[in-house]
């Protein structure tokens, strides 16, 4: 039995350039699918972590705003200071003090993220806007919280 070929056996050279076009095709689209989900799969990561850090921060803010008296609250320009509680913005982070007289106390509310804690005192509330931010995820929150009577 003869082949098409003439009698060789084998792929031709335009079959074998098919193939391999095909392949590198292939080759590229699983490779940019790998590293779209690894991206992904990052930044999901970052807006869970910042998920924790907000609901830590944010009910740990207004708990201690709630518990304070507005005659209590004021700012010094770089901490809020709520009676004996401090909170304030170093480098990326957002310390809390919960006791201004016991030394080395601190907590980390939230660790390298903060690109943004601000907040304005009035009357009978605290405004504040704290924004985290992390690997081209961001998570932005204003809110208010009122004093007690």
């Amino acid at each position: 039995m003869m082949s098409r070929h003439g009698g060789r056996a084998g792929w031709s050279l335009v079959e074998l350039l098919v193939a391999m076009v095909s392949a590198a095709v292939l080759s590229l689209t699983v490779g940019a699918m790998l590293v779209f989900t690894c991206r992904a799969w990052q930044r999901h990561l970052a807006l869970a972590d910042m998920q924790g850090d907000v609901r830590v921060a944010v009910p740990t803010l207004c708990m201690a705003i709630r518990e304070s008296r507005a005659s209590e609250a004021r700012t010094n320009g770089t901490q809020l200071i709520l009676g004996r509680r401090v909170f304030s913005r170093s480098g990326r982070r957002l310390m809390y003090d919960p006791d201004t007289n016991v030394v080395n106390n601190d907590a980390v509310l939230s660790r390298d993220r903060v690109t943004d804690f601000r907040y304005t005192l009035g009357t009978n509330a605290v405004w504040f806007r704290l924004v985290l931010q992390e690997q081209g995820a961001t998570v932005d929150i204003d809110s208010r919280a009122f004093f007690r009577n």
